[in-house]
């Protein structure tokens, strides 16, 4: 692929190709939620305890899985502030109507992304889902 000459690289869609970028920080996340989930506290805390490291905060020593989960959950809250992760999350932990419903979020509703009007006057037979 060719860079093209005269683009302004600090705007990052005038790309032909984006690509995802994803923190090292994410990576241990997702590896601590794992390896809780399987099971393995020690190696769940190793990963976990890196990210607070770095933050130079106190490390975490608890094993019990559930609590665990909480501390590793907040922790993503936490380090992936800002960085549209949390959304996903929720749905992924199954806890949209615990946090979300309370703040307006419609479930049945808010879960789509609206069909572009352009679409919807080029196919009349095409409806906005869920229909309103």
């Amino acid at each position: 692929m060719e860079l093209a000459i005269g683009k302004n690289l600090a705007v990052a869609d005038e790309f032909e190709v984006n690509f995802p970028i994803i923190r090292y920080a994410e990576i241990l996340l997702n590896y601590a939620e794992a390896q809780n989930e399987l099971g393995n506290p020690t190696e769940a805390l190793g990963a976990l305890n890196q990210i607070r490291a770095r933050a130079m905060v106190p490390a975490i020593t608890e094993t019990d899985q559930g609590l665990l989960r909480d501390l590793i959950r907040e922790e993503r809250r936490r380090e992936l502030l800002f960085e549209g992760q949390r959304f996903y999350d929720l749905h992924r932990w199954g806890l949209v109507e615990e946090i979300l419903v309370p703040l307006g979020y419609r479930v049945g509703t808010h879960e789509y992304w609206p069909v572009p009007v352009a679409e919807l006057d080029l196919m009349p037979n095409l409806t906005q889902y869920p229909p309103q």
